[in-house]
């Protein structure tokens, strides 16, 4: 992501915060420690200070919701405050949304096609490998997405490391503990069952 040295967007006189800072390592180890559960308040903050500055009319709490669903728009907000500012972004908002979903639809795909034909003769590496391949992608390409519209954000927001908000703090460590107490009560259900057994 290239901005040019001529336009500051620290000097625009909409500058105030119309997105959510923050930097991206610390954002990818929320997301990953919280398996994703992160990004639910990450959609909540970019639309609360979006809808805060552009005018937008629906309530961030279900823009947030319907994070995913709403991507696109949400991207097209970055780069057209990016067009705004006069600073190029290395990422469309196509291109971004298509990097999330992408590897959903081809999971769904293979999971149908496969459905529908269970007795065709069918490679094992097709039958075993291609799903830990679309499970990797599922997992990979969102992040990345998620990450290009933080790069996105960070550059609007003329802090294009994100160091205002790099630091883990209390409110993050108890995202984590939050994200994790339903693994340890379901791995505590599994112990007690297994003494059953």
């Amino acid at each position: 992501m290239n901005s040019p040295a001529s336009k500051d967007p620290q000097d625009s006189p909409t500058s105030s915060s119309q997105f959510h800072v923050v930097s991206i390592p610390k954002l990818m180890i929320m997301l990953c420690i919280t398996f994703n559960i992160y990004s639910i308040y990450w959609y909540y903050r970019q639309w609360l200070l979006s809808r805060g500055q552009r005018g937008f009319k629906l309530v961030p709490l279900l823009c947030c919701i319907a994070g995913p669903l709403l991507l696109y728009t949400l991207m097209k907000r970055m780069a057209s405050r990016s067009r705004e500012l006069g600073l190029r972004l290395d990422c469309t908002p196509w291109s971004v949304t298509l990097m999330f979903w992408l590897p959903y639809v081809m999971f769904i795909v293979w999971a149908f096609s496969l459905a529908q034909h269970p007795d065709a003769e069918v490679s094992l590496s097709i039958v075993y490998l291609l799903p830990l391949i679309l499970m990797s992608a599922c997992s990979i390409l969102p992040l990345t997405a998620i990450v290009q519209m933080q790069q996105a954000a960070n550059l609007c927001q003329g802090d294009e490391l994100g160091r205002q908000n790099s630091r883990l703090g209390l409110a993050n460590c108890i995202w984590m503990v939050i994200s994790w107490l339903p693994i340890a009560a379901l791995m505590g259900v599994m112990v007690r069952l297994g003494d059953y057994m």
